[in-house]
């Protein structure tokens, strides 16, 4: 895990936690979100943010998030993908300024935030008993077993929701292990005068 910055915007956020459970961790590289709705050309064009944060005691960290996952989209970029209908829905891929190594067995949260008005933005999540995106007869009767998704309306206090969770992939990198030789040549240092004599 890399060192965690400080956060000094708080807006009105909403965020999924998730575990890692791969043995030995994974190296993460972004998060693809499914969007509903963004700003329509009329309307004020403010970007959203995406970013990973720590989780502390089972909830999103209300001041630090993780170097290098901080990604702006843009209103159109969002437009361009949203959909009305899950079924036909394409993510929206939040790629890191960085991949970030996190351990196996460590929840960490996914944190959406804008300063748009209400309802500019909308993601498609799922929640328990509720209809499947475009069925009157298919339920909703899973849930993503070590997420709960949360709500804020300061960025600080979270509300858990236990029945639902945000739609989202988890991007990784892959690794190709192969050896190789590097050549090293010792550089011979410059001669010095002692200045004392101890």
């Amino acid at each position: 895990m890399t060192a965690l910055l400080q956060l000094t915007d708080q807006f009105n956020p909403l965020a999924q936690t998730f575990r890692v459970t791969e043995p030995g961790g994974s190296v993460l590289t972004g998060v693809g979100i499914f969007f509903q709705r963004a700003p329509a050309v009329g309307e004020e064009q403010l970007p959203i943010t995406l970013e990973l944060r720590p989780t502390v005691n089972g909830t999103p960290s209300a001041t630090r998030f993780i170097p290098g996952t901080r990604v702006v989209a843009t209103a159109a970029a969002i437009r361009a993908i949203a959909s009305e209908t899950f079924s036909s829905s394409t993510e929206y891929k939040f790629t890191f300024k960085e991949p970030v190594y996190v351990p196996a067995n460590v929840e960490m949260s996914i944190v959406l935030a804008t300063s748009g008005k209400v309802g500019h933005y909308k993601v498609w999540s799922g929640t328990q008993g509720q209809h499947v995106s475009g069925s009157t007869t298919k339920l909703v009767t899973k849930d993503l077993n070590s997420g709960v998704l949360f709500r804020s309306s300061n960025g600080t206090v979270w509300t858990g929701d236990q029945t639902s969770d945000l739609a989202f992939k988890i991007y990784r990198a892959k690794f190709r292990f192969q050896f190789n030789v590097a050549y090293m040549e010792v550089d011979t240092p410059p001669l010095k005068s002692l200045t004392e004599n101890t």
